[in-house]
């Protein structure tokens, strides 16, 4: 079967071979990156060089996002056009996506009818006129905005708006997701069952009333935080004088006794979080607020990272896209993980997407969906979810309090921060976070570890 490009696939190479062509011809060199062909919105990135005292080009770190639409007639991207302008029509969710990207954003527009290019920042003022309904395109000016190959004024115009990938000359803090243990147990408890216990059913059968006891059970091996030879039940259950107890030495020391006792604080965690209206979802070992009975959409209260006062955040809500008809859970993936003989929590913000409440969409629509918009998410939003989530399950208190005892407890603290000699430049507005921060000039900003894609 004979294959076919179409016309608009081969004016989009040329171009992003037209703007190639000018970034390398333009003295000093420009880099063009392209990245591979995707529907995000984002065709590619530029970084500045220049020449130092020695004449040789450096490489300056300095990085603007680039997305190029191209037009071969008086139709399709091009909306209005006079002798000295042109405007282009532009989506309502690429200027939002470009409002929102890790950089600024140049867009570059490729005329191949006269074979001329023009490049616009940006600004948040398109964004606030198209977000409002008050514009739906972007104009270029064909006298300032023209990029003329051999001519050498592209820095004048727009390295203002390039971004430093790495600053040496600042400090900053950097957030992760990592949270360590407050409290854990400091004695894991091994007991060898009886030959007439076969599985956790039956253990739990010993019991005539429900029990809040939680244990892991492998093979005949149960696992326990609690001693359970002072358990009255369990005395026909447990064979006699045959306990191990387990320090966190030797816990840190042995893999498979780790995965006991890290099995036994999910178990734990997983009771805490249906109080706290999360369930889990096996297939995709995940946690998600769960649908009210009686509402398509679920709303919750929490204190945000930089006020006192509480903010409501819609955790679940109903959607309609073509012939789906789904509801969208905030969700969160849970993993341990021992550093340098010390336990902590990566919390990973995630989705969820379901038919009823319950019941998953089809593994490609989940895919779909949360591409969608994990695409539109960056350190910024992931911050922000983890700080949310954070301070939710927290409730008025400064930790996770996951279970208290008078015999142990289990409680999480803050996400662990570092102090590094570098800084990596935001779009964002930077925050007084306090006097110290403010006298240091510390930058800070987010780095989200052991994240993973969906």
């Amino acid at each position: 079967m004979t294959k076919y490009i179409s016309k608009s696939q081969i004016v989009g190479d040329k171009g992003v071979a037209k703007f190639n062509s000018f970034c390398v011809n333009h003295d000093p060199y420009i880099i063009f990156r392209e990245k591979s062909k995707h529907d995000f919105g984002i065709d590619g990135e530029i970084e500045l060089v220049r020449k130092n005292e020695e004449n040789k080009f450096e490489v300056t770190g300095e990085i603007i996002a680039v997305q190029i639409k191209s037009s071969y007639s008086n139709t399709g991207y091009i909306k209005k056009e006079s002798e000295t302008s042109i405007e282009i029509s532009i989506r309502k969710d690429d200027v939002e996506y470009w409002s929102n990207y890790k950089t600024d954003v140049l867009l570059i527009f490729y005329d191949d009818r006269n074979d001329d290019l023009y490049c616009h920042k940006i600004s948040p003022q398109d964004h606030q006129f198209i977000q409002r309904g008050l514009a739906n395109s972007i104009e270029f000016n064909k006298l300032q905005d023209k990029l003329i190959e051999g001519n050498n004024n592209f820095l004048n115009k727009y390295s203002a708006f390039f971004k430093e990938r790495v600053n040496f000359s600042a400090r900053e803090q950097i957030f992760t997701n990592l949270h360590p243990y407050k409290k854990i147990p400091k004695i894991l408890y091994q007991f060898t069952l009886n030959g007439h216990i076969k599985s956790k059913k039956t253990f739990y059968e010993a019991f005539s009333a429900p029990t809040d006891l939680v244990v892991a059970i492998y093979a005949n091996q149960v696992f326990s935080f609690e001693d359970l030879r002072k358990i009255e039940e369990l005395k026909d259950v447990l064979a006699p004088d045959n306990v191990n107890l387990l320090n966190l030495s030797q816990i840190n020391l042995d893999k498979d006794i780790q995965n006991h006792f890290i099995e036994l604080l999910n178990l734990y965690l997983k009771k805490f979080l249906y109080l706290k209206g999360l369930d889990y979802s096996k297939d995709y070992r995940r946690y998600y607020f769960h649908k009210p009975k009686n509402s398509l959409v679920k709303e919750i209260t929490y204190k945000s990272r930089y006020r006192t006062n509480t903010r409501p955040k819609t955790v679940v809500s109903y959607h309609e896209y073509a012939r789906d008809k789904f509801f969208r859970h905030h969700a969160v993936e849970i993993q341990h993980h021992f550093l340098e003989n010390t336990l902590y929590i990566s919390l990973l913000p995630k989705y969820l997407f379901t038919k009823d409440g319950k019941e998953t969409l089809p593994p490609d629509k989940i895919t779909k969906y949360t591409n969608y918009l994990t695409a539109r998410e960056f350190n910024k939003q992931v911050l922000g979810y983890n700080s949310f989530i954070f301070s939710y399950l927290a409730g008025k208190s400064k930790t996770i309090n996951i279970w208290e005892s008078k015999d142990f407890d289990i409680i999480l603290m803050e996400p662990k921060r570092f102090d590094v000699n570098f800084g990596i430049p935001l779009d964002t507005k930077k925050r007084k976070i306090n006097k110290k921060a403010e006298t240091d000039n510390t930058i800070q900003t987010s780095l989200p570890f052991f994240n993973d894609e969906d």
